[in-house]
């Protein structure tokens, strides 16, 4: 039975060296290799997507297979480790392929409503230099990605605000 699986390896950082590495390795497995187009932010790690097709009489056959596979990829930098596994039936594979993909778009009312600040604390917080780039702009709207904005204001998270003053 064929499987189609994907593995994804992270690094500390993008360099052509590993991704030239990996491709060549890859191809030898019949692999499509993704790699990061741009420099990860500090902190972040650089992923590595490589999706192949392989054989197994069932998916105990096709998970051990690929878990080796991504150990021989793994090999090819020290830094590199597997994040994660993901072997599906071709069947999954073509449905999850045709299954659109949407990000949940966000204003900043509805920022404001979802980490709980006020609108004012929010047209702050989106002018900050580290704040995620709007995913849409137009001449009256601006629209972030609700996923980027959560990683945000987590990687953010402030305690609460200074004590509030008793009265005498």
């Amino acid at each position: 039975m064929s499987w189609n699986t994907d593995i994804v390896l992270t690094a500390g950082a993008a360099d052509e060296s590993t991704t030239e590495r990996l491709i060549e390795v890859g191809m030898d497995h019949g692999a499509v290799v993704t790699f990061p187009q741009t420099t990860p932010a500090t902190g972040e790690q650089a992923r590595y997507t490589l999706s192949l097709g392989i054989d197994g009489e069932n998916l105990d056959e096709a998970m051990e297979q690929a878990r080796r596979l991504a150990q021989l990829f793994a090999t090819v930098r020290e830094s590199l480790a597997v994040a994660s596994v993901t072997v599906l039936t071709t069947s999954e594979r073509e449905y999850e392929l045709q299954r659109p993909v949407y990000q949940e778009l966000v204003n900043q009312a509805d920022i404001s409503i979802r980490i709980g600040r006020s609108r004012g604390r929010v047209h702050k917080i989106v002018q900050e230099p580290t704040f995620p780039r709007p995913a849409v702009v137009t001449g009256s709207t601006t629209l972030w990605a609700w996923a980027e904005v959560q990683k945000w204001v987590t990687e953010h998270r402030r305690g609460p605000g200074r004590p509030r003053k008793e009265n005498p």
